[in-house]
């Protein structure tokens, strides 16, 4: 019977791992092939290692020795099953029908945020959402417990764009959120911001809070106060990279009227406040109140919900203006090329009056843009054409035609930037 069973379930997994390796072989070359690389990585060293039970077996001298190996078998083949996480993007690996903008923006987001850099897949989500998935981390205790590791520096990241409005250009500072995520766990800015702060003003109120609560098990609540950390890093770093571009798309796509719940993500009141208070320190603040004074007055009146748990909410609000500082100041020291409020002055008037008359741009002044200060431009130019209004974010959002149109600039001074440095 043992070896009836060792021969199935070698056969499973020799079947299943000739199944993964004909799906790479068909993989189509380009961007994004490193997760193949990954896939081949972890399949043999399945393989290598199923030899080597399978001559465990042949060795072992009693029952027990024989059953414990047929578990090794066994776990060989769940491991297996992570390579099939991987099949869904296979089919985006060197993909022709993303917009030339919109690897343009990735490879900005990957400079300004990912030192080690990152070999992108684009893939158009079911769900209306944003997010980035760094393979070989997601992977990483799988090659751990083979005994072997993904050594390329540059790693496979996806990059999720919702489906059904993929060439949503004025959203593209969500996706710079996003990345922000990868960045935090590759550079351990989590870690970099508390080491920057006043321990001992937390402690105190972390244990008056506790207090307050009954003194409930305080691990919950610190997970909670890490995972809003992260998620503030990922919103300062996007500001710092994009400028106010990330505080207009967020209001529009959190959005800002929802008043949240006490969850993983901090309530998005409280997100946009801080937001503001990070372009004032960046002096962005001019710029956006004398253009939009209305909505800006708008976001500085959303409230965050009444408490469900007084105590928690008191504690992870006032940790998180604790922390404040040190959230902007990391951030700040970590992107690279970050749109700059006065290079982006001396331009604006002439980028807004093109936009606006629905001319595609690539260059002012003899000098090609930056893509993300077109897409500031392009909220900028909306909001006068719509009016200073929230409405107004709504529909400029929705306007295909003319988020078309940012993206053929971006594109253009992609293509300019490398035509000038031939």
């Amino acid at each position: 019977m043992d070896q009836q069973s060792l021969e199935l379930l070698e056969t499973l997994l020799t079947d299943r791992l000739a199944r993964i390796e004909a799906i790479c072989s068909a993989a189509s070359p380009g961007r994004g092939h490193r997760m193949i690389a990954l896939a081949r990585i972890i399949s043999s060293s399945l393989a290598g290692e199923k030899d080597r039970v399978v001559q465990s077996y042949t060795a072992a001298g009693s029952d027990d020795e024989r059953r414990a190996v047929l578990r090794r078998l066994l776990r060989l083949l769940q491991l297996s099953e992570v390579l099939s996480l991987l099949k869904p993007y296979v089919d985006d690996i060197g993909r022709r029908d993303v917009p030339l903008g919109l690897w343009r923006m990735i490879d900005l987001m990957i400079a300004g945020l990912l030192p080690n850099g990152a070999d992108a897949i684009i893939h158009f989500d079911d769900h209306h959402m944003y997010a980035t998935a760094d393979l070989a981390a997601g992977v990483a205790t799988v090659l751990s417990t083979l005994g072997t590791a993904y050594a390329d520096p540059i790693r496979p990241v996806v990059f999720f764009v919702p489906g059904t409005d993929p060439t949503n250009a004025l959203l593209l500072p969500i996706l710079a959120h996003e990345v922000g995520h990868t960045a935090v766990e590759q550079a351990n800015l989590g870690s970099a911001t508390l080491s920057k702060v006043d321990i001992t003003a937390l402690n105190q109120l972390f244990d008056k809070s506790l207090k307050a609560a009954g003194n409930p098990p305080p691990g919950p609540w610190q997970v909670q106060l890490f995972r809003w950390v992260d998620e503030l890093l990922c919103d300062a770093l996007a500001t710092v990279l994009t400028g106010p571009s990330l505080l207009l798309s967020s209001a529009m796509f959190l959005p800002a009227p929802n008043p949240g719940a006490l969850s993983s993500h901090p309530f998005p009141a409280d997100r946009l406040r801080l937001s503001l208070e990070q372009l004032d320190r960046l002096g962005w603040l001019p710029l956006v109140t004398s253009v939009a004074p209305g909505i800006v007055q708008w976001l500085r009146g959303l409230q965050v919900p009444t408490p469900s748990d007084p105590p928690r909410q008191e504690f992870l609000r006032g940790a998180i203006e604790i922390l404040k500082p040190a959230i902007f100041e990391v951030s700040e020291n970590h992107v690279r090329e970050p749109l700059n409020p006065v290079a982006f002055t001396a331009v604006q008037t002439d980028l807004v009056a093109l936009l606006t008359d629905g001319i595609p741009v690539a260059e002012v002044s003899g000098s090609a843009v930056q893509p993300w200060a077109i897409v500031l431009a392009a909220w900028l130019s909306q909001i006068g054409l719509r009016g200073d209004a929230p409405r107004s974010l709504a529909s400029a959002t929705a306007d295909r035609q003319f988020n078309s149109l940012v993206h053929k600039s971006i594109e253009l001074s992609g293509i300019l930037t490398i035509w000038k440095s031939l």
